[in-house]
């Protein structure tokens, strides 16, 4: 039964005790009864025949507590927006610095990120004003397009850069503290910000925050890959390390482009933190 219908019973009751389920008005013998299951109240009905009449409606509580997990979703997409913009541009910067082509891939994607946790950011937003969002869906997906585009784009050019210096041309990828130290904060945090969403997305049924949260997982293994790279560069002197780690770092940045372009996660739910 949907949350928005109502149904009439006629109910035959033999000293039977019902337990309430949602919202629900018992007329009985000329009498209203209300109750709700949030406050656990139980009826016993005896002989006779009973009018029910069932309206399943989100009671002020369930309404309360969904507006109060949108309210932590919208927080929670505004810190992604807010990280992804610094741990972006602080990693092209050092990416640049220490011509490294993994850790600028990184950068720019968390970036093109930033887009998508903006946008679900808005449909929350939308939800918690209780306006209007019958289109939202459609922007969602024209810019979860747009940025699968973006993310194809960007491992061309990540695929190119990488063979190219794999192969000599170009400069060698150097030392970056900095890029470590922005990879290791990107691992420590993504997967709290992606197991905080998760769990509001479970609570509200929303698929876009849950998309999201997946973007969020996936952005967590570049990190991961991406400072591997680095870490060998700098304790090693590998300078071929960080052009490979580039070439490792392309079939994430395909397969997540791909699934945003299709309007569906990006595939890491199978290991994504519970």
């Amino acid at each position: 039964m949907s949350r928005d219908s109502t149904a009439f019973f006629w109910l035959v009751f033999d000293a039977s005790s019902v337990r309430i389920g949602d919202e629900r008005n018992y007329n009985h013998n000329g009498q209203t009864i209300q109750e709700q299951e949030d406050l656990g109240y139980t009826g016993t009905y005896t002989h006779g025949r009973v009018v029910m009449q069932e309206t399943c409606g989100q009671s002020g509580t369930g309404a309360d507590e969904r507006r109060k997990q949108i309210s932590r979703g919208i927080s929670l997409q505004m810190a992604t927006v807010a990280w992804n913009l610094a741990e972006g541009g602080f990693a092209v910067y050092a990416g640049l610095a220490a011509s490294s082509i993994a850790l600028i891939g990184f950068g720019i994607d968390s970036f093109i990120e930033t887009a998508s946790a903006g946008i679900v950011g808005w449909r929350l937003w939308c939800e918690y004003r209780q306006g209007g969002t019958h289109n939202l869906e459609e922007i969602e997906r024209n810019a979860s397009r747009t940025a699968g585009l973006l993310l194809i784009a960007l491992s061309a050019y990540v695929l190119f850069d990488s063979l190219k210096r794999l192969f000599g041309y170009g400069d060698h990828a150097h030392e970056t503290l900095l890029g470590i130290g922005i990879t290791v904060a990107a691992l420590i945090v993504m997967p709290l910000l992606a197991r905080a969403k998760l769990k509001v997305a479970e609570q509200i049924g929303s698929k876009a925050l849950r998309t999201d949260a997946m973007e969020t997982v996936c952005c967590a293994y570049l990190a991961a890959t991406t400072l591997i790279g680095l870490v060998l560069n700098a304790t090693l002197h590998w300078s071929w390390a960080d052009p490979l780690v580039g070439l490792l770092i392309v079939p994430l940045l395909v397969r997540e482009g791909l699934e945003g372009m299709k309007g569906t996660d990006c595939g890491c739910h199978h290991q994504c933190p519970k």
